[in-house]
Order: C-alpha cells, then structure tokens, then sequence
C-alpha cells in the first residue's frame, strides 16, 4: 500500500513540476522577444480590425483606446458591427463622429451571415477584404489597450528572424486578464492554465494546434493573402488555432509575445459567461470525443485536486514516504499557481480552490465534448454551431479552400 500509494502523489508532483518549468520557459522565450528591438527607418502601415457583436459593455473602452494610439506610421481602426442586439452600433456611429479621420465603422447588417459561417470568421473576413494596408492586426471587442501598443507590437513583430528561419507570418499573446468579480478571480486563471499546457518554444510552429490565443492575431500582409485570409477557417470555431496552423504549413512562422505590459483584457464578468465562454471552445479541444474529455477530467482531479488531500496522509497510516511525496505534490501545485497570481494577478484565495477550478474545466470539457457528439452543437453570442441541421453549404472548390458556393477567396 505504502508504494502504491505513493505513486499516487508521485504523479500529480512530477506533472505540476513539469507545468512550473513550461512556465518559466515560456516567460523566459516571450522576454526574448523583447531584446533586440529597434525602431525601423519607416514604419509600416497598419490595419487594426475589430469584430464586435453584443459588446456594449466593452467596445468604447476598447476602440477609444486603440484611436488614442500614438505610433508614428499610417494606421486606420475599422469595427465591424455583427448583427448586434444591443447598443453597440449605436455607440460606435458616436465614436466615430468623434475620430472622423480614425475610425471606420462597418454595418454587418448589410451582408448578413451565410449558413454554414462562424459569425466571428465571417467579420474578420470581410474587414480582411476591405484592408489596404501593409499589416493586418485584429483584435477581439474586449480588449483594452495603452497608448503604446501599436507601436510595442510592432516593434516585436519585425524583430529580425534568425538564419535560416522562416519569415514571421503572425504574431500572438495573452494580455494581461482583467479579474474584478469573484467569478473572475475564481475561474479566470483557467485561460492562463490553458496556454501554459506546453513550452510554446516548441509549440509555437506547430501545423496541428499551436497555443496562439486569438485575442488579437497581427499578420503580415503576404502571409494573410497566402493563406486565403480567414475564409479559410470559414466554418471553424476554433478559428485563431486554424488560422495559426495555416500559417505555420505556408512557409511562415509564428512569434509569441507578452503585450500584458501594454495590453489588456476582460473577457467575461460572471461565472456563468465563463462557463459558456469555455462551452464554446473545450469540446473542440478534445476532439469532440467524450471519451477523451472524461479522461482528461480524470486527469485534472488526478494532478489538481487529489494534492489538496496530502494532508489526510498521515492518518492512513501509511509510513514516511507517501506522505513526503503527498506534501510534495501539494507543494508543486501550490507553486505552481502561485508562479501564476506573481504574474497575472487575481485573488491569492483562488489557488486554494484550485481542486474546484480543476472540476469546472473538466466538466466543462465533457459536457461540450457531448453537445458535439450528439449533435447538439454549442452557443455562443446567440449562434449555434455544429448543431444537427437541415442545410448544408454547398461547398465550390477554389486554389485555396474549400468554401460555400458564392464566396469568393481571399
């Protein structure tokens, strides 16, 4: 009993050992990107879109910073409004008659969604259409930024590649999580676990599902037209994961930053938003299989929540050596969100709820894994997707992709 029992907590020590030394390693590889960096003798041109549907709450605080931006090239902001039911139209028609010269404010009511279209990949296509300029920089509505930004991100993203490296195609990051409700501070830390599964390093080129947020995606203007733009992830949920592995399999490369110095981000208020929010995305993470999300449930209750039991131990009578290995165990996972409140902020009382948090994501992921495989489908911002319907795009093959019948390529 005393060995098995030990393995037990020798399993949860090691994984949450490894997931400190990704951390480290991914901090250590986005600080690189900040050495080296020098002003260019001409500033590209840049086209900074943001899609926005339903973001009253968000969108003057995010477009009013990103026209207040202070980067010496050329550079125009255009929001797509995407069928919103609330007051955001409303608010952007107002923002632009305050930056006439800034702003460009699209009405997506005039060429309403296609069936079959994720509404999010359907805005960012055509803004990609309408863009003129050298840079393609799109950001999610609930995003918040300092005056610096444009000029940060591009400082880092023309850095120069070394030999014998391919040319950066796109460039992504995490900004820094805004935590006001308990909600917040309770489950928010999930969207740092999530990218911290792996050394992005390693995983950043990856054709298959390389960890680039979709928060804000900024392409060079030959690697968006090369890939098809995102017409190509027409109907892909998971669009920025897709659009980042088409980048890497068309002969560019893909450069990870940390903008939470000069950006921000709120992504949901309450616990139940994150839990949609999640609903949205986690069954695709796993493939849709329920299997393999019941078996990474195991997994997270294995490696997060079972450490916090170390101390009842002693009291089974087991011997020395299980119980070091317990305290080990809860002393990694303890350091480990710790590492990650030094950095992203939050409630330091969410690390003690940590088995919790290791629940809700992986129930999340099982019940989204089943909406998918039964057919289901999943919601977001009153859109179904993959859910079990009568039509079908008709597809009409193009050099690029395959898209619905009637929409042209990139």
């Amino acid at each position: 009993m005393n060995i098995y029992l030990a393995l037990l907590f020798a399993v949860p020590a090691l994984a949450n050992f490894c997931w400190i030394i990704f951390i480290l390693w991914n901090r250590a590889y986005t600080a690189a990107q900040d050495r080296g960096l020098a002003a260019p003798a001409a500033w590209p041109s840049v086209d900074i879109c943001v899609p926005a549907r339903d973001e009253e709450r968000n969108i003057e605080r995010c477009v009013r910073s990103l026209c207040l931006q202070e980067y010496p090239g050329d550079w125009r902001v255009s929001v797509l409004d995407d069928e919103s039911s609330d007051r955001t139209l409303e608010i952007l028609l107002a923002l632009q008659k305050e930056f006439p010269q800034r702003l460009h404010v699209i009405d997506g009511k005039r060429d309403p969604l296609p069936p079959g279209w994720v509404g999010k990949v359907w805005a960012t296509t055509r803004m990609g259409k309408l863009a003129t300029r050298d840079w393609l920089l799109f950001f999610d509505a609930d995003t918040f930024h300092a005056p610096n930004m444009l000029r940060e991100v591009m400082l880092r993203a023309l850095r120069p590649v070394g030999a014998g490296e391919k040319p950066v195609g796109l460039v992504g990051g995490c900004p820094k999580l805004e935590q006001i409700s308990l909600g917040e501070q309770f489950a928010m830390p999930t969207i740092s676990l999530m990218y911290a599964l792996g050394p992005i390093a390693l995983t950043r080129n990856s054709r298959q599902m390389p960890p680039v947020p979709g928060f804000f995606h900024l392409f060079t203007r030959e690697s968006y037209n090369a890939v098809g733009g995102y017409a190509r992830v027409w109907d892909k949920v998971l669009d920025d994961v897709e659009m980042a592995a088409a980048i890497n399999s068309g002969g560019f490369q893909t450069r990870i930053i940390d903008p939470s110095p000069f950006m921000g981000l709120r992504m949901y208020q309450s616990l139940r938003e994150i839990w949609f929010g999640l609903h949205k995305s986690t069954g695709y993470i796993v493939r849709r299989s329920p299997l393999f999300a019941i078996a990474f449930l195991l997994w997270l209750l294995w490696t997060g929540a079972l450490p916090f039991l170390a101390p009842l131990t002693p009291f089974l009578n087991a011997g020395i050596t299980p119980c070091i290995v317990a305290a080990m165990a809860l002393s990694a996972v303890i350091a480990m969100r710790t590492l990650m409140w030094s950095k992203d902020g939050g409630a330091w009382w969410s690390i003690l709820l940590h088995p919790f948090l290791c629940w809700l994501v992986g129930w999340n992921c099982v019940m989204s894994a089943l909406d998918l495989w039964r057919g289901r489908g999943v919601r977001w911002k009153n859109r179904w997707y993959d859910k079990r319907v009568k039509f079908a795009p008709e597809p009409q093959k193009t050099g690029q992709k395959t898209l619905p019948s009637g929409v042209a390529n990139q």
